[in-house]
């Protein structure tokens, strides 16, 4: 399995349960962070936030026992991850689709597009659907939620392909998902401010919910 996250903190905060039973099943998991968060404005020093936040994600890895070589990390910009139509997407989308490739992974799961802010989840779910079109393996791809709880109305589900959508019950998982959890949540600078940004209290709610959220991308 290869988890594609736009920032440290989203693959637990969405899928966290999910990896941590795939791990229980002796499957591979890799975790690929697309970002390193750097760019949430809870520190005056990018660098020091980039830096705060990969520690955070190498807490988290020994958390799950995931090798260092599970983890990687592609550096984009937080908060310009490349859109569908911008140069650089073809770029990016090449160079996932060598990592899938050369991993070969049964399954991706990656953000929803129907996290619709903030844009670098849009992205990493566009980016993820061409990577995997243009792979040679052709792995199942999954959307997870992490933002759509926050974001979606009503009359967007109601739109959306329902079918699709399946929810994972996490409950042997779910103390354990929350330690990491509260690893990103509980970081914080001498202001108080956690590493992971000042999230809505209505979205942290749902990282307690004992489910998840997936969608079966076709491509």
């Amino acid at each position: 399995m290869l988890v594609i996250a736009p920032h440290p903190d989203d693959e637990i905060f969405g899928a966290g349960g999910i990896i941590i039973a795939a791990l229980e099943q002796k499957q591979t998991v890799h975790i690929l962070y697309l970002t390193d968060g750097e760019g949430n404005g809870v520190d005056p020093d990018p660098n020091r936030i980039r830096t705060e936040r990969m520690k955070m994600t190498e807490s988290v890895r020994l958390a799950l026992g995931l090798p260092s070589e599970h983890l990687h990390r592609f550096h984009l910009s937080d908060g310009s991850v490349p859109r569908m139509g911008e140069g650089a997407f073809s770029q990016v989308t090449e160079r996932l689709a060598i990592l899938i490739d050369n991993m070969a992974p049964e399954t991706v799961l990656a953000t929803n597009a129907l996290d619709y802010w903030p844009y670098d989840h849009v992205a990493c779910a566009k980016l993820a659907k061409a990577a995997v079109k243009r792979s040679q393996c052709k792995p199942a791809l999954y959307g997870y939620w992490v933002w759509a709880w926050y974001n979606l109305r009503l009359w967007q589900l109601l739109t959306c392909r329902r079918s699709e959508l399946q929810v994972a019950d996490i409950t042997p998982w779910f103390k354990a998902k929350q330690k990491m959890v509260d690893i990103y949540l509980n970081s914080t600078n001498e202001q108080g401010k956690p590493w992971s940004g000042l999230l809505p209290a209505a979205l942290r709610r749902a990282f307690r919910f004992r489910f998840e959220v997936l969608e079966k991308i076709e491509i």
